[in-house]
């Protein structure tokens, strides 16, 4: 489980009016889609969704299509994903997870509806990832907003980070970060990488590393 962050050099995903695209650049921006191209399944919630209507595909250098990732998964409780949706009119399967009392209907042959119990009101994470590990989908990339990214850093379910960091300044107090959920109290609880390792795409900074268990 791999989750993606894209920020600024002062730890903003987008200016205080929502403005997020984009803040890497081109070459780091080829770097996801190489990433995209090596997952069996690419997560995101609903809330990127219908804000930045993403198409969840890996595409090369032409904009081809690539047929990675074998699967995209819609975290959405509620069942609020748009039916037009730009990632509903990609070619590939769709896994669309909402919470188990929440009705919906596929809007396409395309997509699969599974329905998880809740925690805290919310889709069933561990549940997710269980179901995922059973379909064979063993490499998983997260590329989602605050709350999801926070959720599943809580959960205990990432073993890898992949941090793209763009030397701009956002600024502004109600400039979003990338990471939301109760945070910690303490520094000693924070979560630590390990084999860590940087690259540089045309000014950003890739960091990665993978997550230190207790």
């Amino acid at each position: 489980m791999t989750l993606k962050l894209a920020t600024s050099l002062d730890g903003k995903t987008a200016t205080r009016t929502g403005e997020s695209q984009w803040i890497t650049n081109e070459s780091s921006r080829a770097k996801v889609h190489e990433m995209r191209r090596q997952a069996d399944a690419l997560v995101t919630g609903i809330g990127t969704v219908v804000v930045d209507k993403p198409r969840l595909t890996a595409r090369d250098l032409e904009g081809n299509p690539t047929g990675r990732p074998l699967l995209r998964v819609v975290v959405d409780t509620d069942g609020r994903m748009p039916s037009d949706a730009p990632l509903l009119a990609e070619s590939g399967d769709v896994l669309w997870v909402v919470g188990e009392n929440t009705d919906v209907e596929p809007p396409t042959e395309s997509v699969m509806v599974h329905r998880t119990g809740l925690v805290d009101g919310k889709v069933d994470l561990e549940e997710v990832v269980k179901l995922l590990g059973s379909k064979g989908l063993h490499n998983v990339m997260i590329e989602a907003g605050a709350g999801l990214a926070g959720a599943v850093i809580q959960a205990g379910l990432v073993d890898k980070i992949s941090a793209f960091i763009a030397p701009k300044l956002i600024g502004g107090s109600d400039a979003p970060g990338p990471i939301a959920s109760t945070g910690i109290s303490s520094l000693g609880d924070a979560v630590r990488l390990k084999n860590v390792n940087h690259q540089a795409f045309d000014g950003d900074i890739l960091v990665e590393g993978y997550v230190v268990r207790n």
